[in-house]
């Protein structure tokens, strides 16, 4: 199940999906880079793993008009949302795309909130 509701409370702003999963819930990567150097070598430069480098996707089949509305007032009232899934609850920032009949929601995901691993 997958939950898309407002940080603060709003009737208007909860969104449910119980039968949903997201596409990639176990990505990571480590915020580093890798320069070459004049000698051959490479310079590697690491500061570690942030929840805040994930983005999250979802897709839905045959979105309800319902869905379509409610997910464009989140977007355009609340700079953040807070994301249930099934690695835990998030603060993340949504965007979507509609192509035909699939609606892909993309989540930025911007801190944890819970401690589930």
């Amino acid at each position: 199940m997958i939950s898309i509701t407002a940080v603060t409370y709003d009737p208007s702003g909860v969104i449910l999906f119980p039968h949903a999963k997201t596409n990639n819930p176990y990505s990571a990567n480590r915020r580093s880079s890798v320069v070459d150097t004049l000698d051959g070598s490479v310079s590697i430069y690491d500061t570690g793993f942030s929840e805040s480098d994930q983005v999250i996707t979802i897709d839905i089949i045959n979105p309800t008009i319902d869905i379509l509305q409610k997910l464009k007032y989140l977007i355009s009232h609340y700079s953040q949302i807070r994301l249930a899934f099934l690695m835990g609850v998030y603060t993340a920032i949504l965007s979507t795309t509609v192509n035909k009949n699939r609606l892909t929601i993309s989540a930025r995901l911007i801190e944890k909130l819970d401690g589930i691993l």
